[in-house]
């Protein structure tokens, strides 16, 4: 990356320090500009007026420290992706581990900083910092063209489908084929609009707006639950679960989660009544969620396929269109886990397993059963 181009703020209440950084660094890149500020108050001021392509972040500023700023600095608008170097001259391994937290490129110690290691942490704060918002951005335009494919498919479709209802209305006492493919013709449009819903989701999943935190995963297989009652119902389903564990994620995501993998099993359940199991095990760093079921499962060469997009292991007799699994394994992948397919315990069925990172501190929730009279 060439240097020369960029422009550099310098936060340090020690004004010797300051001015040392400024030479070293106009010294060895000419015609780089450098800005000093001499605290907290100053450098906030500074980034509010004008735009920085590196910060340089004294840790012990009076006041406030250096990861204050670093954290506040982050908040400000066109500085999400901001190369920022935390400097110290009583580095600790805490400090290290807070600044990097904070989101800070790099972590210096001032009695070591060498001209070459202060120019290549620059070089790569800056480097990453741009490549991180040139996937960003690509992130937001593919998120923006796919919103407006649905939004431009969905509009034809909804108008085909209400001409088509009108039509079915004027026809009766039509003949029974004409009737049939009136009907015939409303479910494709309706099974269109699905299919361009769950498109949309698919692009989407895992790169929504919405905050990673730590939920309880009970918690969201209850409002999962909760979501498919009806075919719980409908189809007698046994829902048995046992405690599971706090995860970091998106809570909307892993109810979406859970409600693709029971839906999945109530869609290809076999003649016998339906079961289905939830539990969790810690191996290690990782816990490891299975959500099982006795249905007709899944043969074994489809068993990678199925969480791929528009892939299905049953296309005869069942409804759906090959997304659910697809947008499962996304969701979990965007939270630095896996999921897989194997062959239920019983021989029959399947179960699906799913990893998730463990939390370092791990809080046992306790879960009030929902459904009590038909979930045992």
């Amino acid at each position: 990356m060439e240097l020369s181009s960029i422009k550099i703020l310098i936060v340090d209440d020690d004004e010797a320090d300051r001015q040392d950084l400024a030479n070293v660094l106009q010294r060895r890149i000419p015609g780089l500009i450098v800005e000093p500020a001499e605290g907290y108050e100053e450098a906030i001021l500074k980034i509010t007026a004008s735009k920085y392509d590196c910060v340089l972040i004294d840790f012990r500023l009076q006041g406030k420290d250096g990861l204050e700023l670093l954290r506040e600095i982050r908040t400000h608008k066109g500085y999400e992706f901001c190369a920022l170097i935390v400097i110290t001259g009583q580095g600790s391994e805490e400090v290290a581990v807070e600044a990097m937290k904070g989101s800070a490129h790099d972590y210096l110690l001032k009695d070591q900083i060498l001209e070459p290691r202060l120019i290549q942490s620059i070089e790569t704060a800056c480097t990453k910092a741009k490549l991180a918002e040139h996937q960003h951005l690509q992130l937001e335009t593919r998120k923006n063209f796919a919103a407006l494919a649905a939004h431009e498919l969905n509009t034809p479709l909804t108008t085909l489908s209400g001409f088509l209802q009108m039509i079915e209305l004027k026809l009766e006492g039509a003949p029974p084929d004409i009737q049939s493919y009136i009907e015939l013709a409303i479910k494709n449009v309706n099974y269109m609009n699905t299919l361009v819903g769950s498109l949309l989701s698919y692009a989407q999943t895992g790169e929504s707006n919405e905050t990673i935190r730590l939920v309880a995963l009970d918690h969201a297989l209850g409002s999962a639950l909760d979501l498919v009652r009806r075919e719980i119902l409908e189809t007698q389903a046994q829902v048995s679960y046992s405690v599971l564990p706090m995860v970091y994620g998106r809570q909307n995501e892993l109810i979406q989660l859970f409600r693709n993998l029971i839906g999945n099993a109530i869609r290809y359940r076999s003649a016998e009544p339906l079961k289905i199991e939830i539990h969790s095990v810690i191996e290690r760093d990782v816990w490891h969620i299975s959500v099982s079921d006795n249905g007709i499962g899944i043969p074994s060469k489809m068993r990678t396929q199925v969480f791929e997009p528009l892939q299905r292991a049953h296309t005869t007799g069942t409804s759906g269109h090959g997304l659910g699994l697809a947008i499962s394994a996304k969701i979990v992948q965007s939270l630095g886990g896996r999921i897989w397919c194997e062959e239920a315990a019983e021989g029959h069925g399947c179960k699906f397993v799913f990893t998730l990172p463990v939390v370092e501190e791990k809080p046992v929730i306790k879960y009030n059963t929902p459904f009590s009279s038909i979930i045992r």
